[in-house]
């Protein structure tokens, strides 16, 4: 008896004490992530910690009152600690001066979570907290010591932390990474693995970022409300670059690339605002085989065997509409590029602004050169993301290459969609005009390229009304008059306005 007294006393000693670590260990918990909480105006996340339904019932019932408003438990559940895919941002934090803003985001309210928990199966505890406190745990040391070895499931991909004590360095190592830039598409950019490594020193962070071969320095200044990165990319071969995405781009394996990139990167989080500066040095590819595009078989028909004159007036009309650098730029244009970034930043790009006094106004442009247009409808499919931005890269350097100018400018010609199934300058002259597209006027010419950057609208729209668009069709006028060889002066500048304004541009049906 005195033997079974003894093991009882023990069996409720350690029970006991069970219960009293795991209840610290519990208020602990939750007192780092009560201490993690956001204000309304902080950058935050989601933390979605799965639960036991036993637990989940017990706090639904018996602590939802002692749990914050904005703490809220949810039936279902992760296998394993994930943190939600819903980054947000409150009440539009203040832009850093002197860049362009993306339009405030406001945050909203969280979606009404159902009460009831079930007897079964998972539940999980839905819990907000501010990311500039989060990154500040997880550099301290003590918390980084806990992290290292463990593995998170994020809105990125999986993400494992390596803690190296003696150089005080958390070291995140992402695989399958993926996440989506505004400024550069819709579409996610995915790595194969990123590494990033990062040491904390009050407010500012600092470290080296790695994806395969390719290496970059970081800076950071983390505030409650924002993260403002410096990214620098020292001098390394182009082909780094693409090698990170070689999965992806299957013209890695067969191209043969050559030059140099050095790359200076400014991001804001949780704006994504972006600014990128490239520097590429001796840029050259070889082996796509673009030097056969001229004998090619071309899907548009070809009333005759007569070249377009790459001189006369609709060739100059469409460089001064898409490209007014053609013959400066080696078939990608890093300022047009920069000026696109920028602009997908602080407008829509479907966005039609005209001019309040109601003069003529430059269309919007994306950055994208004659020769990268050339490359995404001949060799790439067209959607847009950054990786066919990449590949087109890749077509657009060895076309220059190839074809020179003249010979790209020639094949766009001879290819590119003018609306109502007409391609090609011979089909569309001949369907809009009847005559060939070496006798359109100065005005007609314009309006022909003035059509390309929504023909199919264009074309029915003149059908529909009988009129053009006379504004798009006196600026890309004005904007030949200074291109050469056949630069007009003001009298025949002015001649030809008069001719698009007065002209019956009247279709016969």
């Amino acid at each position: 008896m005195h033997y079974l007294r003894a093991f009882f006393s023990a069996l409720l000693t350690t029970a006991c004490s069970l219960v009293v670590v795991l209840g610290l260990a519990a208020l602990l918990a939750g007192l780092a992530l009560y201490h993690l909480r956001p204000s309304s105006t902080d950058w935050q996340t989601q933390l979605q910690i799965p639960l036991p339904a036993a637990l989940a019932q017990v706090l639904d019932h018996q602590a939802r009152a002692y749990l914050p408003s904005d703490w809220h438990l949810r039936s279902g559940g992760a296998p394993s600690t994930a943190i939600s895919a819903q980054a947000k941002q409150a009440n539009g934090p203040q832009q850093p001066q002197g860049k362009a803003a993306l339009p405030a985001t406001t945050a909203a309210a969280h979606p009404a979570v159902p009460n009831t928990v079930p007897s079964n199966g998972r539940a999980s505890l839905i819990v907000p907290i501010g990311i500039a406190a989060a990154v500040d745990w997880i550099t301290s040391p003590m918390v980084a010591r806990l992290l290292g070895g463990t593995q998170w499931n994020t809105r990125y991909g999986p993400m494992a932390f390596e803690w190296d004590a003696d150089s005080q360095t958390q070291t995140l190592v992402c695989q399958a990474c993926s996440a989506t830039l505004p400024a550069l598409g819709s579409n996610p950019i995915s790595l194969p693995e990123l590494r990033i490594a990062l040491q904390r020193e009050g407010p500012h962070l600092q470290g080296q970022a790695q994806a395969g071969a390719l290496q970059a320095r970081w800076t950071a200044l983390l505030q409650r409300q924002q993260l403002d990165i410096d990214l620098q990319f020292d001098e390394q071969p182009i082909r780094s670059v693409f090698a990170a995405f070689a999965a992806q781009i299957p013209e890695v394996e067969k191209a043969q690339i050559d030059g140099t990139l050095a790359l200076q990167v400014q991001l804001s989080l949780p704006s994504w605002q972006l600014e990128m500066a490239p520097q590429i040095s001796d840029f050259r590819v070889q082996g796509l085989g673009t030097e056969t595009l001229p004998t090619a078989p071309n899907h548009c028909p070809r009333r005759n065997d007569l070249p377009v004159d790459v001189n006369g007036f609709l060739a100059r009309a469409v460089i001064a509409t898409e490209d007014q650098r053609f013959y400066q730029h080696p078939g990608y244009d890093l300022a047009a590029w920069q000026d696109s970034l920028q602009h997908n930043q602080t407008r829509n790009s479907s966005s039609n602004p005209s001019d309040p006094q109601g003069k003529p106004v430059q269309p919007l442009r994306g950055g994208s050169t004659l020769t990268q247009q050339l490359a995404k409808f001949v060799y790439t499919d067209g959607d847009r993301t950054a990786l066919r931005k990449l590949r087109e890269l890749l077509y657009t350097v060895e076309l220059e290459q190839t074809l020179g100018k003249e010979g790209i400018l020639r094949q766009y010609l001879e290819r590119v969609y003018w609306g109502e199934g007409t391609c090609g300058a011979q089909d569309a002259a001949e369907h809009y005009f009847g005559q060939s597209p070496d006798s359109l006027n100065p005005a007609q010419a314009a309006w022909l390229a003035a059509m390309l950057h929504r023909p199919d609208y264009h074309a029915q729209r003149w059908t529909n009304t009988g009129r053009i668009d006379v504004r798009r069709t006196q600026w890309v006028l004005d904007q030949m008059r200074m291109l050469p060889p056949l630069r007009m002066n003001q009298r025949e500048r002015q001649r030809w306005q008069r001719f698009v304004t007065e002209n019956d541009w009247r279709r016969s049906r």
